[in-house]
């Protein structure tokens, strides 16, 4: 691999790393502001969404130890629906605020970055300003994001998950399956970053959004892919990594707490970094316009 492209990615993430001192008057209060309802969501969803799920399962497991022909078995079938409906509703109505927690976040984040990078000493105020006037297409552009993530983890689930699960424990069958998971995962990797780098031009680029945001974001990787690729790598296993402990750890104890705050920054730094990034991506596309004989 080209070493500048390793130095590329060093010089992006140690840029994205030092925006908030460029502009603490601006990275520090935007930072907050996401950073509070995150923190809030991701912990009111461990509290209220994992007791209802575990008693779900238990309700399940109980239902099978019971004679169908007895009383007690159609009153646990009846608890069972009540707690079904209840996991249900709340669910929704967290994807719903979630979605527009994480929609309002990456606007914070990405027009924060923005601004910082242009050197320009803004504040938050700033910020609102420029989100009140093209908040709708970048929220249409987020809800084409969030489909075409779930479209494409759906789909894998469907085509790789599925088969192996009906395999009978085949060798062929699981090693198949496996190596399939792990290409679909490296794609989504890629397709993460092209769909990413749409969100912010949608952001960056008035009259730009929708299906045509993430289009373009596709055109400003194109000479970038392996950066966007890798970039995209790093920062979904920092992802993962967290994630996984923090589903592990809990909510209940100090572990926990420490890592859903960095859960939190991790998604934070993430929009950060796709703007620094966008950036080098329309400067090196207007080097190569400027450059390019008439």
């Amino acid at each position: 691999m080209d070493p500048t492209k390793l130095s590329g990615i060093a010089a992006i993430l140690g840029e994205s790393l030092s925006l908030p001192a460029k502009n603490k008057r601006l990275m520090l209060p935007a930072m907050v502001l996401c950073f509070v309802p995150n923190s809030v969501l991701l912990m009111g969803n461990y509290i209220s969404l994992y007791p209802l799920l575990l008693n779900l399962l238990v309700k399940i497991y109980l239902i099978t130890k019971e004679d169908p022909s007895t009383p007690q078995f159609f009153d646990a079938i009846v608890g069972l629906k009540n707690d079904a409906e209840a996991f249900v509703h709340a669910r929704i109505i967290f994807l719903v605020v979630s979605c527009a927690i994480s929609a309002f976040s990456m606007m914070v984040m990405v027009n924060s970055s923005l601004l910082a990078c242009s050197g320009q000493q803004s504040t938050l105020r700033d910020v609102m300003l420029r989100m009140k006037s093209n908040w709708l297409p970048v929220f249409v552009t987020y809800i084409y994001f969030a489909l075409l993530y779930t479209g494409y983890t759906v789909l894998s689930v469907c085509f790789i998950a599925v088969p192996m699960l009906t395999a009978n424990g085949s060798a062929v069958s699981v090693g198949a399956g496996g190596v399939a998971g792990l290409l679909a995962r490296l794609l989504f990797a890629y397709l993460a970053a092209v769909w990413t780098v749409g969100l912010v031009v949608a952001v960056a680029e008035e009259g730009c959004f929708g299906l045509e945001a993430l289009w373009r974001g596709g055109e400003m990787v194109r000479g970038r892919k392996i950066q966007a690729f890798l970039i995209s790598l790093m920062l979904l296993f920092g992802d993962g990594v967290l994630a996984a402990g923090y589903g592990f750890a809990g909510t209940g104890n100090a572990a926990g707490v420490i890592l859903v705050n960095a859960l939190v920054m991790m998604k934070m730094f993430t929009h950060t970094v796709y703007t620094v990034f966008y950036l080098q991506c329309r400067k090196s596309a207007s080097h190569m316009s400027q450059s390019a004989p008439l």
